[in-house]
C-alpha cells in the first residue's frame, strides 16, 4: 500500500510538470551506486567481550532505461514512462556477531514445558482460590475434590476440570497435586505440587533451564540477491478524463544461497542451523488501470510466480529432545534433527479482469501436495469475491506419521476423505468465503 501511495504521488507530481509543457522527451540510459569489496569489523561494547564483522563483496543499486514522453492535443495531454529499476545486485554478504545473548534455546523449552501443563497449573491455581472461600464460609478445609465440586465451588463441567488428561487430589492444610491421567500420553505418571504454605506449584520442568547470559556465535551469509523491475506507465489527462496505465513489464526478485546458524558455547554440536538455497520472485506482464489518481486500480492481466527450493532447519539436539518437538519430528518423519522442504512453486495467472488459474506444489519428504484450479473474481468494491472452479487438491501422505495424523483426523471427525490410491483428491468450488469441499461436509468438523 505504501508503495503504491508513492507511485501515485510520483505519478500526480510528474503529470502536473509534462501539463506544462506542450511536447517533449528525456532518456537516461542509466544511473546507479556501486559498492565493492566492503569490509568493517568492530568490537560491540567496551565493557563487554564480544565483536562483530561485516563484508560485501559487491553492492549495487540504480535505474536504467529510463524513457519520458509527452504530448498534447486540442484536450488531452499523453504521457508515458518507462523504467528499470530500482535494481538491486547483492552479492557475498557476510555478517558475524559473537557476544552474550539469553540462553534462546532454554527460552524455547521454558515456553514449551510451561505450555504442556498450563491445564493443571490454571487447575491448581483455582482450587486453591476455591479452597480459600469454603474455609472462609465453614472454617475447615475441603475433604477431597469431590466436596467443593458438589458444594458448586468449582464447576467440573468447565474448563480446567473438563479436562480429561489431569485429576486433583486435596491433601490439606499440606498441599494440593494435579497428576496425570491414562488419557496423558506421557509415559510415567506426573505430579504437580501446589505447596499450600508457600503457595508455589511444585515439580514444574521450566525451572531446570537457566535464564542466564551465554556466548553465542551468529553467522549470516548470503551468496546472492538479485532485485530487477521493468514498469511502463501512461497517463492521459483531458476535462472529461484522467485514465493512468501501470503495466509490471517484468519484476523478479531472486535470493541465492542463503546460510543462518546460531552457535551457543562454541559447541558446534548443538549450533541451529537454517539453509536455503533458492528463492525466486517473479511477475510479468502485470497491468493495473485507475481512472481517476486515488482510486483504488483495477488489475486486468498478469503472471505471479514464486519458487522456493532445498528448505532446511537442522535442530540443535537440545530442542530435538523436547518431548514436544520430538512428537512431531516422529510423525514428519524427521531424522537427525533436520527438517527439510526440497520445493515450494506456486503460479498464479490473472486473465481478462475476471478470470485466473492457479498451480501450486509442495513436496518434502513426509507429504507431497499439489493444487491446480481456476477462478473468477470480482472487483466491486461493493461486493469482491472469489468463485473456485474446476479446483482440485492432492495431498499424497509419505511419512507413517502423517498418515496417521490424517487417519486420526478421518476417526475424530466421522468422515472418509476420498482417495485414488494413497492419494487424498479434494475437489473444490464456491464462493472463496464459504467453499464446497466435495467428499467433505464441514459441518461436521470436530
Amino acid at each position: 500500500m505504501k508503495n503504491r501511495s508513492h507511485l501515485i504521488l510520483f505519478i500526480f507530481g510528474f503529470s502536473l510538470v509534462a501539463q506544462s509543457v506542450p511536447s517533449g522527451n528525456l532518456t537516461l540510459d542509466e544511473i546507479a551506486i556501486q559498492l565493492n569489496g566492503l569490509n568493517v569489523n568492530g568490537l560491540l561494547r567496551e565493557d563487554q567481550e564480544g565483536n562483530a564483522s561485516l563484508s560485501i563483496g559487491l553492492l549495487k543499486f540504480g535505474f536504467n532505461n529510463i524513457r519520458a514522453n509527452t504530448s498534447k492535443d486540442t484536450n488531452k495531454q499523453y504521457i508515458s514512462f518507462t523504467i528499470g529499476g530500482p535494481n538491486i545486485d547483492l552479492n557475498e554478504f557476510e555478517l558475524s556477531v559473537r557476544s552474550e545473548f539469553p540462553n534462546f534455546f532454554h527460552s524455547i523449552l521454558t515456553e514449551l514445558a510451561d505450555h504442556r501443563v498450563e491445564v493443571p497449573t490454571d487447575g491448581l491455581t483455582i482450587l486453591a482460590k476455591a479452597v480459600d472461600v469454603y474455609f472462609n464460609e465453614n472454617g475447615r478445609f475441603p475433604g477431597s475434590f469431590n466436596e467443593l465440586a458438589v458444594k458448586s465451588y468449582i464447576l467440573i463441567n468447565k474448563y480446567p476440570f473438563n479436562q480429561q488428561k489431569w485429576v486433583y487430589e486435596l491433601d490439606l492444610p499440606n498441599n494440593i497435586r494435579s497428576v496425570t491421567t491414562s488419557f496423558h500420553h506421557a509415559r510415567f505418571r506426573r505430579t504437580l505440587i501446589l505447596d499450600w504454605n508457600s503457595r508455589k506449584i511444585m515439580g514444574l520442568e521450566s525451572e531446570n533451564y537457566s535464564k542466564e547470559s551465554i556466548p553465542w556465535n551468529f553467522n549470516l551469509n548470503v551468496n546472492k540477491v538479485e532485485q530487477k523491475l521493468f514498469s511502463d506507465i501512461k497517463v492521459i489527462i483531458g476535462p472529461d478524463i484522467s485514465n493512468i496505465e501501470f503495466t509490471q513489464k517484468k519484476a523478479r526478485l531472486q535470493l541465492k544461497g542463503i546460510n543462518i546458524s546460531a552457535i551457543p558455547k562454541s559447541e558446534m554440536v548443538d549450533q541451529a542451523r537454517f539453509r536455503l538455497s533458492d528463492v525466486i520472485l517473479e511477475i510479468t506482464n502485470l497491468v493495473m488501470e485507475t481512472q481517476k489518481i486515488g482510486d483504488s486500480p483495477r488489475v486486468y492481466n498478469g503472471t505471479g510466480q514464486f519458487t522456493l527450493r532445498n528448505f532446511e532447519i537442522k535442530i540443535p539436539s537440545l530442542l530435538s529432545s523436547d518431548e514436544d518437538i520430538a512428537n512431531i519430528a516422529e510423525k514428519l518423519g524427521i531424522k537427525n534433527g533436520l527438517f527439510r522442504v526440497r520445493q515450494v512453486d506456486l503460479k498464479l495467472t490473472l486473465k481478462d479482469n475476471r478470470f485466473g488459474e492457479i498451480h501450486a506444489m509442495f513436496v518434502a519428504p513426509f507429504l507431497k501436495i499439489n493444487l491446480d484450479g481456476e477462478f473468477s473474481y470480482s472487483q466491486i468494491e461493493s461486493d469482491p469475491n472469489v468463485y473456485l472452479q474446476n479446483m482440485v487438491l492432492k495431498i499424497n501422505p509419505i511419512s507413517y506419521g502423517v498418515r496417521d495424523l490424517i487417519l486420526n483426523w478421518e476417526k475424530e471427525n466421522e468422515q472418509s476423505l476420498p482417495r485414488q490410491g494413497a492419494t487424498i483428491i479434494l475437489k473444490l468450488d464456491g464462493s472463496m468465503d464459504d467453499p464446497i469441499i466435495h467428499g467433505l461436509d464441514l459441518n461436521r468438523l470436530n
